[in-house]
């Protein structure tokens, strides 16, 4: 898994940022929704999850851009001089893909929890004592 995000290159760093900020959102959404169960759950918004998971994604797939940007870089050095190896191109393809996997496996997850969170407001609104008339 290391080497995975070693080959990521840089843009590994945001994605992972982004996979706390998804984890750190829904710990705060949940205990929001269960502390609070009738009033906090109204003033949580579960949604907050699914934005960081999409600037996961986001950020995976214009890691996967530059990647490619700098593999046609090499590749247009290196036919200048002479010819391009496929490995050298297939090598390039599976490095720039990796950021790719990864922000959309936090974007999974983001997803999950979303719908966790979605249950548990459920389950905290129907807990909530009716009004006293």
């Amino acid at each position: 898994m290391s080497e995975w995000f070693r080959d990521g290159g840089v843009m590994m760093w945001p994605i992972l940022g982004t996979a706390v900020l998804v984890v750190g959102a829904a710990a705060q959404e949940g205990w929001k929704m269960w502390a609070g169960r009738g009033r906090g759950a109204a003033e949580a918004e579960p949604g907050i999850v699914l934005a960081w998971g999409g600037l996961g994604a986001v950020l995976g797939v214009l890691g996967t851009l530059v990647g490619w940007a700098m593999m046609a870089n090499v590749a247009e050095r290196v036919t200048a001089r002479g010819g391009v190896q496929p490995a050298l191109l297939w090598g390039g393809l599976k490095v720039s893909l990796t950021t790719s996997i990864f922000g959309f496996l936090v974007l999974g997850v983001a997803l999950l929890l979303w719908f966790g969170l979605r249950a548990l407001r459920g389950r905290t609104r129907a807990e909530r004592p009716a009004p006293a008339s």
